[in-house]
């Protein structure tokens, strides 16, 4: 039913909650995962101000993400399930989660509830637009 499955990961707690979900449900579909962690990219200023001492915050952020991915790619294993991961900077999380499940794709997109902070200052639900902007269907775990 369900041959390739995108789960977004930020490393909260229901984010956890859905990369064992997922999982599971790949496992017992012998689906093919794709895990996405989407970072805020940093302000041009602060940007400039890391390059300068040496790209310590880019290597923290980019090394965060890398074991949030590679965590659910050893659950991911544990279940026997190919997982393929990657992460990226984009202001718009549930644009780039939109992109990539239509990219790949994507039969269904696991996804914990997540807000995140629009460029323009007001709070959004991720989940909530990629539902209204995308055509995968969506699995929300609170």
């Amino acid at each position: 039913m369900f041959e390739r499955i995108l789960v977004l990961i930020d490393g909260s707690e229901a984010s956890g909650r859905a990369v064992n979900l997922c999982m599971e449900t790949a496992a017992s579909l012998g689906s093919h995962v794709y895990a996405l962690h989407v970072m805020s990219p940093l302000p041009t200023v602060d940007l400039l101000a890391d390059y300068i001492e040496g790209n310590i915050h880019f290597t923290r952020l980019t090394s965060r993400a890398q074991a949030l991915l590679d965590d659910a790619k050893r659950v991911g294993e544990a279940a026997g399930v190919v997982v393929s991961t990657e992460y990226t900077f984009d202001r718009r999380p549930d644009t780039v989660v939109v992109s990539r499940a239509c990219a790949r794709g994507c039969d269904l997109v696991v996804m914990p509830s997540t807000l995140a902070a629009h460029p323009q200052g007001f709070v959004r639900d991720v989940a909530q637009q990629v539902l209204l902007d995308g055509e995968t269907p969506v699995l929300v775990c609170p």
